[in-house]
């Protein structure tokens, strides 16, 4: 069983009392910062290392008016065939929000309601947000862009203010009717996805540069 003195969480003013310093002296040894006699840092350092000290999140948060997590918006209407999509952009948003000690929360979002996303503003739950799906005149990307909060897309954007990140879907809609012109196919059909949806309008497109081409 765990002792009394192994269960305890020890805190920053913990530390400073335990040591006969001040908390400034904890902090700069601990963030690197400051200036600070290498003795004193080698003690506090091996004060945290001997009781497992682990910083406050929360509490560093607010002191750097930090959350430490980003929103990852979802649609809630999304299809099977989206899914591995969407696992493959969870997978990389959460391996590098990781790597900066950020946590993902993730929302899902039913179509135009933005009600969950004031909610996260409001509240101040996050520090910026991920929308996965791009939508025409959505009124998601609206109020993000009223209220400032940081925000990125995953697909295009016809607005030079917004950040995005996407494939090259009207080149590869282009490329791939392209090459069934070429092989002497004339009635060709698009099976798209839903219309509001920048993607299909992006894909729509290559389909057509491919036929004016």
């Amino acid at each position: 069983m765990m002792t009394e003195e192994e269960k305890r969480i020890y805190t920053i003013d913990d530390i400073a009392r335990e040591l006969g310093v001040s908390k400034t002296t904890v902090s700069r040894a601990i963030s690197g910062k400051g200036r600070i006699g290498q003795a004193t840092r080698e003690r506090v350092l091996a004060f945290i290392k001997e009781h497992d000290y682990r910083p406050n999140v929360v509490a560093r948060g607010l002191a750097q008016r930090k959350t430490y997590n980003i929103a990852l918006l979802m649609p809630k209407d999304y299809v099977a065939t989206e899914f591995l999509f969407f696992k493959d952009c969870m997978n990389g948003i959460c391996e590098v929000a990781s790597e900066y000690n950020y946590d993902i929360i993730i929302s899902m979002i039913d179509g135009e309601d933005i009600s969950q996303i004031q909610r996260l503003e409001a509240n101040r739950k996050v520090d910026g947000i991920i929308v996965s799906r791009a939508v025409v005149s959505s009124k998601v990307q609206k109020y993000l862009k009223e209220c400032r909060e940081p925000f990125v897309l995953i697909g295009p954007s016809d607005d030079p203010n917004i950040p995005f990140i996407d494939n090259k879907n009207q080149e590869a809609g282009k490329e791939l009717t392209s090459i069934m012109l070429m092989k002497g196919m004339r009635h060709l059909a698009l099976l798209g996805g839903n219309q509001s949806y920048n993607v299909t309008v992006s894909r729509y497109q290559g389909f057509l540069d491919a036929h004016h081409e």
